[in-house]
């Protein structure tokens, strides 16, 4: 299993959601299995986990583009979607 944690969060007052995030490869295998969870402005988390249990998949699914995911991922109620992805990573990131 994996634990949640390793987020330095923004400088502005803001909340990150992830609900029911999970990314399955094109060949349909699990990469991330649905994880939901809030961070606020000014917490620190960490994620610890065994190697392969999706990590680096968790931060690249919440903040990259590149990733296809399914779930929500939303900054102050606003789908990660609705931001062009140089906003997304200048907040995020």
């Amino acid at each position: 299993p994996m634990t949640i944690g390793a987020f330095y969060f923004m400088q502005q007052a803001h909340t990150l959601s992830v609900e029911r995030l999970s990314v399955i490869s094109p060949v349909g295998h699990i990469l991330l299995s649905p994880i939901t969870f809030t961070i606020q402005t000014g917490e620190v988390l960490y994620i610890t986990g065994r190697n392969g249990v999706g990590k680096s998949t968790l931060l690249s699914a919440v903040a990259d583009y590149a990733v296809d995911i399914a779930g929500k991922v939303t900054l102050d109620d606003k789908l990660k979607e609705a931001y062009t992805e140089k906003d997304w990573q200048s907040l995020v990131c």
